[in-house]
């Protein structure tokens, strides 16, 4: 027996018993009388067992016919909750989302993110603060922020979103003016520019398999924007620690080189921070599943 056979026939019993009345469950359902004594006698044969005891006058439930009504209540419910959650999902959220996110981070990876989140979602207005402080989600009047961080956060309410690989760039001009650079101790010899902020690495960590080497850059430029440290680079100021999310279109330029690329440095990560639980529903929890979706590692 097909178990997705029996679905209608028990969301028909269900209503039957509640109504007491073939044509009463048939009107509930919108469909005929015969189709509802069709689809039970169909069901009876199936399970070979009498769910009903059918008169002229009344309809009343046999002891296992009751038994097995709680098993078609629970589906039916069920189905309705799912309908119920279809019905709200097509509801436009409306309000506003309040989000903090670091300068670069927030330009080049969320900012296009927004774009098509408002076009569907047209009653949902986003103020958004770039900013690379450290946001205060307790004292602060914001829903959402993004944080780049190489271990998650304390905060309560956490998501993770995407890994964030860095690298060491430079241009083709300084490097052929330059000492060459094929191990990270020959960093001693160059000026590195580095990343002053939140996601600040006092000291570089390089891996290559089982090696691991672990040096303090000496840093002559400095700054708390990484696009800073971008346009430094390409006009050849030295050599730059930057994430890879944002040198893309620099190395299709040829602008930029990468420098020890087969070593890796650590991986940082961003981060979602709620302020408060919400809603399904909500503009903010919207929002949420957005950004989850698009940026989780794939």
């Amino acid at each position: 027996m097909q178990q997705g056979e029996n679905l209608l026939a028990m969301l028909i019993f269900a209503r039957i018993v509640e109504q007491s009345s073939f044509s009463q469950a048939a009107r509930l359902l919108g469909i005929s009388t015969a189709t509802v004594s069709r689809e039970i006698a169909a069901l009876e044969t199936r399970l070979a067992m009498k769910l009903l005891h059918r008169t002229t006058r009344r309809v009343t439930v046999t002891e296992c016919g009751l038994r097995y009504y709680h098993y078609c209540q629970a589906i039916s419910q069920q189905l309705m909750s799912a309908d119920d959650f279809i019905r709200q999902m097509h509801v436009q959220p409306e309000g506003q989302v309040r989000i903090v996110a670091p300068v670069t981070y927030g330009c080049q990876v969320i900012v296009p993110l927004l774009q098509p989140f408002m076009k569907h979602n047209i009653h949902v207005h986003v103020d958004l603060d770039l900013s690379d402080r450290t946001p205060d989600m307790v004292n602060e009047d914001i829903d959402m922020a993004i944080v780049v961080r190489p271990q998650m956060p304390e905060e309560n309410n956490v998501r993770p979103l995407s890994d964030i690989h860095f690298g060491l760039y430079a241009s083709e001009a300084y490097l052929a003016t330059h000492p060459p650079v094929s191990h990270p101790n020959d960093l001693s010899r160059h000026p590195l520019l580095t990343f002053h902020g939140p996601a600040h690495q006092p000291a570089l960590t390089f891996r290559q398999e089982k090696k691991r080497v672990q040096i303090t850059p000496f840093s002559r430029f400095r700054a708390n924007n990484s696009m800073a440290l971008l346009t430094a680079a390409g006009t050849g100021a030295g050599i730059a620690c930057l994430p890879t999310y944002m040198v893309e279109q620099s190395l299709m330029q040829g602008i930029l080189r990468p420098v020890l690329a087969e070593w890796q440095l650590p991986e940082y990560q961003s981060y979602m921070l709620l302020r408060n639980s919400q809603s399904p529903l909500s503009p903010v929890s919207r929002l949420c599943d957005v950004l989850t979706e698009a940026l989780r590692p794939r």
